[in-house]
């Protein structure tokens, strides 16, 4: 996952790598194998993370327009700077539709089986207290937990742009702050291309999550922003976007970081036509 959930504007080194297979057999079966990984290496004393995910899924084809299946997921995480790790098994059922020439939905529910391994901070017996005068104390905890993950997205197609919705839950290796994390989110945007040389759009979403495990806490993040994009050749175009964003971690007390960005970039592209940031 790309560490988008920062809290702080600290400088971070993210790298990314996967790949996939898919075997087709006959006109309705299909089964896919992918695999990979990522690292994030922050700074100012915030934790990083790697991370590794091995997949599977069986699809059927149940018409033109109609695909049922399952899949299943490990990862793990890995933080180099704590004590402890997480390990994580999924199995979701998924089911892809094309509704007409305008309308697709993509749904997919299960759940995770997570095992994490860290420390937390106990009190100490009190006769031990007394003795030693170590009022707390550090010790190494193992936990199980079964968490729903899901995905729900619709996408309704227009001649010249798209409107979509989604939302999804599931696990995440946190952001710094928090480790291992269930996340919420939903959001809503659209895209239209104004003629072959530009497009806009804009973009809602809401994203929460909470620690699981032995580092507590939520954080809540709003945003929304719009972009403009303008095609000079065919393989080369202008990008500008700005964004907003609230949010709000709360622990012992709340915080609130709420910032805005502006930015504006020159990208390369072999596509025809503009592409949509998001």
């Amino acid at each position: 996952d790309i560490p988008f959930l920062s809290f702080f504007d600290n400088r971070m080194y993210y790298f990314n790598g996967m790949g996939q297979v898919t075997f087709q057999h006959g006109a309705r079966w299909s089964t896919s194998l992918g695999g990979g990984g990522f690292a994030v290496r922050r700074r100012d004393g915030l934790i990083s993370v790697d991370s590794g995910v091995a997949r599977g899924d069986v699809m059927y084809r149940m018409s033109r327009n109609q695909t049922i299946g399952v899949d299943y997921q490990y990862m793990t995480f890995q933080f180099p700077r704590a004590f402890g790790d997480a390990h994580l098994h999924g199995l979701a059922l998924a089911y892809n539709a094309r509704l007409g020439r305008s309308w697709q939905v993509q749904l997919r529910a299960g759940a995770f089986r997570i095992e994490t391994l860290g420390q937390r901070v106990v009190d100490v017996d009190p006769l031990v207290a007394e003795i030693t005068g170590v009022r707390q104390a550090a010790e190494v905890s193992y936990s199980k937990n079964i968490l729903p993950q899901g995905q729900a997205s619709v996408t309704r197609m227009f001649r010249r742009g798209s409107l979509d919705f989604n939302a999804a839950i599931g696990p995440v290796p946190g952001n710094g702050l928090l480790l291992t994390s269930n996340q919420i989110s939903g959001g809503m945007g659209y895209s239209h291309n104004l003629n072959r040389r530009s497009s806009v759009g804009l973009r809602a979403n809401y994203v929460e999550i909470r620690g699981v495990g032995f580092v507590a806490g939520k954080m809540e993040l709003y945003s929304g922003g719009g972009f403009f994009s303008y095609r000079f050749t065919k393989t080369l175009q202008l990008n500008a976007q700005v964004d907003r964003r609230v949010s709000q971690l709360n622990q012992a007390r709340s915080i609130g970081v709420n910032g805005t960005r502006l930015s504006v970039g020159v990208m390369w592209s072999p596509s025809s036509l503009p592409i949509s940031l998001w």
